[in-house]
């Protein structure tokens, strides 16, 4: 990530382009963005925007260059972004009072797969007191509603620990299902 400097100044955005973006839409990376044209923005609105599109994990690389607008206080953005092409794999685990340890020993991620802004990863979680598999999908701004499509499918088991005086009992308790909301 990078930016070349600007002055603690506000600009209004006069214009802004993409470059560099072969796979994901243009919609995708300005409906991202916290501004648009003809807002009034700061060097650390720009700066927080190259993080919030970092975040996605669409791109290897997102960069920004200022060029001076037709007026003073005007600004032109070129956004010029390096894609991320295939799926990326992760990998997390943790500690809880009611999992006990955990695992992810695998994570796929195709995020931004058909270049529209969607999220979707396959996820196994192995644990003490947990295992599950997850399938999940998000689209952002479905049918550009506003509204956010998710649906996930899961098959989880979960293992709790009960004590009664001096007996100490499992139960194991099997969920699974497909879930969808806007």
């Amino acid at each position: 990530m990078k930016i070349h400097h600007l002055r603690n100044a506000t600009f209004v955005i006069e214009s802004i382009s993409v470059e560099g973006n072969s796979k994901t839409s243009e919609n995708v990376i300005l409906e991202n963005l916290p501004f648009a044209v003809g807002d009034e923005v700061s060097e650390n609105e720009i700066t927080e925007s190259i993080d919030g599109l970092d975040k996605l994990k669409f791109f290897r690389e997102v960069s920004f260059s200022p060029r001076a607008g037709s007026q003073p206080g005007y600004l032109n953005l070129i956004i010029t972004v390096k894609e991320r092409y295939w799926p990326s794999i992760r990998f997390k685990g943790g500690f809880s009072e009611m999992d006990s340890w955990y695992i992810t020993p695998i994570s796929i991620h195709f995020d931004n797969i058909f270049g529209l802004g969607n999220f979707t990863n396959i996820d196994l979680t192995i644990g003490d007191r947990v295992s599950s598999f997850n399938l999940n999908y998000i689209n952002p701004n479905i049918f550009n509603s506003g509204l956010d499509f998710h649906s996930r499918i899961f098959l989880k088991n979960h293992e709790f620990v009960h004590y009664l005086d001096s007996l100490r009992l499992k139960q194991n308790v099997p969920q699974s299902g497909l879930s969808i909301g806007f």
